[in-house]
């Protein structure tokens, strides 16, 4: 099976084979023909999705791509105030562990996953 797959810290795209996925007994293998995200637009999503998590988790400084006057900035200010980098990190700990541990990640897409088998059944009988 081919599937396109990019680096993202180099942007460099490749098309490569990859090992079609089995399907097991009780599972379900969901296939999609196309791609919500075109090329091009991965790097601003995960620009966007970085920043966007920062914020959310108010665990960080984001700084621009190629901007390296902010990234002194913001090193700058991270350097000279102790009880902010204190508070940033405690809260990036606190975000992981309530919304993206292993154990919460499993819950959700358990019941995405359960919803997918419901619709299934319904379409299917």
């Amino acid at each position: 099976m081919k599937q396109i797959l990019q680096n993202l810290k180099s942007g460099t795209i490749e098309l490569a084979e990859v090992p079609t996925p089995q399907l097991k007994e009780g599972y379900i293998l969901v296939q999609s023909g196309t791609s919500l995200i075109s090329a091009g637009t991965e790097r601003m999503l995960v620009e966007f999705g970085k920043a966007n998590l920062l914020e959310k988790a108010n665990a960080g400084v984001f700084v621009e791509p190629e901007n390296p006057d902010a990234l002194a900035q913001a090193v700058i200010k991270l350097y000279s105030d102790p009880g902010l980098r204190q508070n940033l990190g405690h809260n990036g700990r606190k975000y992981i562990v309530r919304h993206l541990s292993r154990g919460q990640t499993a819950k959700e897409y358990t019941v995405i996953l359960e919803k997918v088998v419901l619709e299934w059944r319904k379409k299917s009988n």
